[in-house]
């Protein structure tokens, strides 16, 4: 906080200060911030990608797609090859979660093709094929996002379901009763 009231037009400053925000979930605060950065320097896409992400994870997700817009008809400063994946990976998460199924396939499968260990983003593609009733796609999908979260209760109830929506029945109760069970742990936090 004293490097922002030491240095307010720092852009660099004033993000840092928006991650330590975000990071403490102070949501508005880190939004106060990542956008006093952006009034000093507007052409920063990781800075607007901040953005989306608190958007994100405040259910904002029309002004979430506005900041990815806007990124993908910018320049895409702060990406690079080795964190580009998160950029198509939320990007695709935030249509799945506005209903754009079709649209979100695309940006996922190539944030995912670019980091496959990214469990929101598999669940994300595999919610987005079974709702174009592209079930085995989905079950593959959902399959490998287990791979590397095999404790996810969402992605075992979202399997679950995609298997029954084929006749798949075999083994289906017991990846629904993971997810639920895994669920009710969840919410009684470290109790089970």
């Amino acid at each position: 906080m004293a490097d922002a009231l030491s240095w307010p037009t720092s852009v660099k400053t004033r993000h840092q200060l928006g991650t330590v925000f975000h990071q403490q979930g102070r949501s508005e605060e880190a939004l106060r911030e990542f956008n006093a950065s952006l009034m000093i320097l507007d052409d920063n896409a990781l800075t607007d990608h901040c953005i989306a992400q608190v958007y994100i994870e405040t259910g904002r997700y029309h002004l979430a797609l506005e900041r990815f817009e806007k990124i993908l008809r910018g320049h895409g400063v702060g990406f690079s090859a080795f964190n580009l994946w998160m950029l198509y990976v939320d990007y695709g998460f935030t249509l799945v979660a506005l209903g754009k199924f079709q649209e979100a396939i695309q940006p996922l499968e190539y944030g995912l093709s670019r980091n496959a260990a990214v469990p929101h983003g598999q669940n994300a593609l595999g919610y987005a094929y079974a709702q174009l009733n592209q079930l085995q796609e989905a079950q593959e999908v959902l399959a490998r996002g287990l791979e590397y979260d095999p404790d996810n209760p969402v992605i075992w109830s979202n399997l679950a379901v995609a298997a029954c929506s084929v006749r798949r029945f075999r083994g289906t109760t017991a990846w629904l009763a993971r997810g639920v069970i895994m669920t009710v742990c969840t919410m009684l936090s470290s109790r089970c």
